[in-house]
């Protein structure tokens, strides 16, 4: 939320933010939503089982935790042929190629979290190529068939 104010109210930056589920923290986050003067830049859905329409209709998805190792969510984003941001130290690292799929910013640094927004949001074209670079990533390392065919191609390769 503070690296949404940055942009919003320092940078000028047309940005709004989803938050979906209804977790123990919602009372606080919409009392730090008011207290940073985001109503209307921020959004509480609530529980959904629309993600995938969720993120067709996002340009950039970030998981900004900073102890989630991989998260589901990110693997839904990059499906979607989004962008994706994650915070160093947590695993993120593991799918998220610097500057060819997606962004890692320090962990708890909001400073640096809103930079790296900021560059998405100044570049929507490379954002689209970050987006279509994750999708592939995806589909050429994570999927379940891609797994399979790989693994027999190695047999054939030992086998030959």
């Amino acid at each position: 939320l503070q690296a949404l104010h940055n942009l919003v109210h320092q940078k000028n930056k047309p940005a709004e933010l989803m938050l979906v589920g209804d977790g123990r923290r919602k009372d606080e986050l919409k009392k730090m939503v008011s207290d940073l003067r985001l109503d209307g830049f921020v959004h509480f859905l609530g529980f959904t089982d629309h993600v995938p329409a969720l993120l067709f209709h996002s340009d950039i998805h970030v998981l900004p935790s900073k102890r989630e190792a991989l998260g589901i969510a990110n693997l839904e984003a990059m499906l979607m042929k989004k962008p994706i941001l994650g915070a160093s130290k947590t695993g993120a690292e593991s799918i998220i190629v610097h500057e060819k799929n997606g962004l890692i910013f320090e962990n708890d640094n909001v400073d640096d979290l809103a930079a790296q927004l900021e560059r998405l949001l100044s570049n929507p074209e490379w954002a689209q190529t970050l987006g279509l670079n994750a999708y592939n990533r995806i589909k050429n390392n994570f999927l379940e068939e891609q797994k399979i065919a790989q693994l027999e191609q190695f047999y054939d390769r030992i086998n030959a």
